[in-house]
This record gives C-alpha cells, structure tokens and sequence, in this order.
C-alpha cells in the first residue's frame, strides 16, 4: 500500500505567457504557478446565463476566436464579443485590459477568474475590513481583510451533464468592489491593482477542487451591458517550499485497487503489471536534483524474496525514467517505510525553465545608447539601480 510521495527541493526568473484570449501561464523561478502546467486556464473570462457550472449553459473566453467567447452551448446561450490584453511593464510586473459587451442576452454572472494551483496559493487578501463565506460548511459574515484558503470548508456540489461529481466548491467575497487583490503561497505573492473598471461588482475567492482562485466579478449583466476591468499584475516571488506531499489516495492516479483510511492498497487477486499509483504530473516543483519518497507498507514480509513492486520517478513530457527501483520482499518491513529515489531533471528541462529573459531596469528601457566620452557612461551609470553593480563611489 502506498499513503504518500513527498518531494523535496534544493534563484530569481519570471515568465508571462499570454495570447489574446488568456493568460496562459505564469512561471517563478522554473515553477508554474498559473495556467496549464497546473491544469488550470490561467487569467481569462468566463460567464453563465443562469448561474450554473459545467452545465452547457456557459461561455469562456478560452478558445474563443473572431473577438467572441467560445460557449458550450451556442443555441441557448450566444457568446458574447471580448478583448482581453497583457502587456509587461517590468520582469514582474503586467499591464491588462479586459472588457465584455455588449452581451447578446441576459447573464446570471461573468467574471474574470485568475486560477492558481491549489498547492502554490494558501492564503488570500483584499482591501477592505470584512467578507462574506458562501457554499460553504462555515457560512456568515466575518471580520478581517483575508485568510487562508482552507478557512473556506466547500459544500456545494459541482457535476458535469451526466451529473457525475467533479468535487465540492466554497468562496470568499467582499460583497463590494475591492480596488486591490492578493493571493499568496511559498512560491510567491500575487497582487492584482484595479485602476479602471465598469460593471466591477466585487472580489471573490474560491475553493474549487482545481483551483485556490481569485475572481473579479462583473455580477449580472443585462442585455446590451457591457463590462470592463484594467490593472497590473504584480508577482513578488517568495523562498518557495522545502516539500510537496501528494496524498496516494486523492491526488495520485490509479490502475488497479482501492482506497484506505490511510493510502491506496492493492491485494492478492488484482490484476498484475497495473499501476498502483502514478502521477501527480507535478510542474510547480521547478527544476533541480531532488529526491522522492515513496512511503509503503507490505503485511506479509517473509513468505519468499520475490519482486513486488517498482518504484520510478518519469518526466511526463518526454517519457524518460529518471530513476527507478525494484523493490523485493525481504526488503519491505511491515510498518511504513520510505524507499527514496534521487534524480536530476533532463538537460532538455532545464533548458526550458532556466532560459527565462528577465527584465533589466533602465538597461532594456531602450535599443541602444551611445556615449562620447567614459564621463558620459559613467554618468548614465549613476541612473542604474545599485544592484546592477555600476554604483558611484
């Protein structure tokens, strides 16, 4: 049986990655905190004509083309016309402007979600002096101008067509507009700076089972409203963690066997050469020697010295082994165990997450500069930050 893999880690880039539909992705020092390397959609827009969730009654404009939003259900709900932009201003820091509308038929509510990993955003904050639960387990009215994420207990329910449950959701709201925005996890603290907006109705944080988001909500629109929100985005990166645990039963994959109090279990009778456990697909780890704990238990450890099991770390992307061991009998004990595997990341991954342009203040503000003299540099020199190394003494 297997309970968890524990991950743990051994320093300043910023990457923005965006298209005129989303922000697709946002990357600090090598590790994705934002966007599909954590399987969510990043920065974008999404609406629902009446309230609903993945019930073909929405529109995002993930996918949307010819100025429009992509819906899921073109007959009964008619995508509304968008635009959306980024622009970067500084190695950490983005310009936006979005805006909807005028909408072709009445919506329950549209808004602009920026969806980070749930395991690289913990704690939320806004600029006011309370905040509303909702769906949740702990409903009501509470003071304070932010907490952590899993002060919100989910309750609602979220199911696809064929009512099949996706997960449970809760949120956070201000119950008013909010001219400011936080998130903050090991990784990094993202604020988001409202500096114009029409339709901004508040700021709402949410607990979904994909993501710990932060949501600017345009509320209901009418037809023929439009909505409009511009900003900045500013991402301070932080020291990042030590470890990341995956729960074996919850946030790994699985070929054969069950679920337990206390891990995933196969027994004699299930299918051989499954998988027990694979995944988690894990980006936001970033690049590096690191090394993986397996924590396993066997209940019989002495009928022979056969193999039973083969543990490996694998880059997704490529198909390669990293490291891999087998693991016989004789070599398991009864209580739990950590068996760790060391690897190194591939040349081809550190490549793509160490090759990150990082904006130079003053340097880049321009595409070339001329001097006459050494006088003359050196004074420029004196407008560089002192940190660039050309102070004048």
């Amino acid at each position: 049986m297997l309970a968890a893999l524990l991950v743990f880690q051994a320093a300043q880039s910023m990457r923005f990655e965006s298209d005129a539909t989303r922000m697709r992705g946002i990357s600090v020092n090598g590790a994705c905190i934002l966007g599909e390397d954590v399987h969510t959609s990043g920065i974008y827009l999404i609406g629902s004509a009446d309230g609903s969730d993945a019930q073909g009654r929405s529109v995002i404009s993930v996918g949307g083309s010819g100025g429009k939003m992509k819906s899921d259900n073109p007959d009964k709900v008619v995508p509304p016309p968008f635009q959306m932009s980024f622009q970067q201003k500084a190695w950490n820091k983005v310009a936006f402007s979005v805006s909807v509308g005028p909408v072709p038929q009445d919506f329950a509510t549209i808004s602009m979600p920026f969806d980070f990993g749930r395991k690289v955003m913990d704690r939320f904050a806004f600029a006011g002096k309370s905040y509303n639960l909702f769906c949740s387990e702990n409903d009501g009215l509470y003071t304070g101008s932010g907490n952590s994420y899993d002060f919100i207990h989910p309750r609602c329910e979220i199911r696809d067509l064929a009512q099949k449950l996706i997960g449970k959701v809760g949120g956070a709201s201000t119950e008013s507009a909010s001219e400011w925005g936080e998130v903050a996890g090991p990784y990094a603290t993202v604020r988001v700076v409202i500096t114009k907006s029409l339709h901004y109705e508040k700021l709402v944080f949410m607990n979904h089972p994909g993501t710990h988001n932060m949501e600017f909500s345009f509320g209901r629109m009418k037809q023929g409203e439009s909505a409009s929100l511009s900003g900045e985005i500013t991402v301070t990166p932080g020291p990042g963690p030590d470890s990341w645990d995956y729960d074996a039963a919850t946030e790994l994959n699985h070929q054969v066997g069950r679920a337990e109090a206390d891990g995933w279990s196969v027994r004699v009778g299930d299918e051989r050469e499954k998988y027990l456990c694979f995944g988690p697909y894990a980006t936001e780890i970033g690049a590096g020697p690191r090394v993986a704990r397996f924590t396993l238990m066997l209940d019989n450890v002495s009928f022979d010295d056969a193999k039973i099991l083969t543990i490996d770390v694998a880059d997704a992307s490529s198909g390669a082994v990293l490291a891999q061991a087998d693991l016989t009998r004789s070599e398991a004990e009864r209580n739990w165990r950590e068996f760790q595997a060391m690897a190194k990341r591939p040349l081809s991954q550190r490549i793509r997450h160490g090759f990150i342009r990082t904006y130079k203040p003053v340097l880049d503000d321009a595409p070339y500069r001329s001097f006459e003299t050494m006088e003359q540099y050196r004074e420029w020199c004196v407008n560089l930050p002192k940190w660039r190394g050309f102070p004048r003494l």
